[in-house]
């Protein structure tokens, strides 16, 4: 035990503020700093990621040898640790986040479905190209590449 004492949210007193900004009534992320809901929605604006890829580090503990402000962070998403300013945001999720997008025409345009003579097959593939319909509407995949996974996957069951 690091003999530090950490008070429950319960008893940490009203009067503190917002680290970053200093007005609104603060939070505890990581018992070491706070934060008001307004700025972690501002930072969480300013990534720009997806639900779930969308991490901010939280001070841990302060790390002066890297210069003033530079914590010990954890991300708030996944854990992932790093030395950097509060707030910023995780380059691991961000990353995680694009390849998952990069990934994401691959996993479309190769579908794993039930086999040719499963009851199931046909359902599976109205339901795959819905899909594709719709990643072509989000620009996902081109109608070309679109047709041509149609053409691969659904036409040689047809005959």
């Amino acid at each position: 035990m690091s003999g530090r004492h950490v008070a429950p949210l319960a008893e940490v007193p009203g009067e503190q503020v917002c680290d970053r900004c200093g007005q609104a009534p603060g939070v505890v992320p990581l018992a070491l700093s706070y934060w008001c809901d307004g700025c972690t929605d501002e930072i969480r604006g300013r990534t720009m990621m997806v639900e779930g890829f969308d991490g901010i580090g939280r001070p841990a503990e302060p790390r002066p040898e890297f210069g003033p402000g530079y914590h010990n962070l954890e991300c708030d998403q996944c854990q992932a640790s790093w030395v950097g300013r509060s707030g910023s945001s995780c380059n691991y999720c961000a990353g995680l986040g694009a390849r998952s997008l990069a990934e994401q025409p691959a996993l479309l345009l190769r579908p794993v479905l039930p086999v040719a003579d499963s009851p199931n097959r046909l359902t599976a593939e109205m339901a795959w190209a819905e899909r594709l319909a719709n990643a072509v509407k989000a620009g996902v995949v081109t109608e070309i590449e679109a047709r041509r996974a149609l053409e691969r996957v659904v036409i040689p069951n047809v005959a």
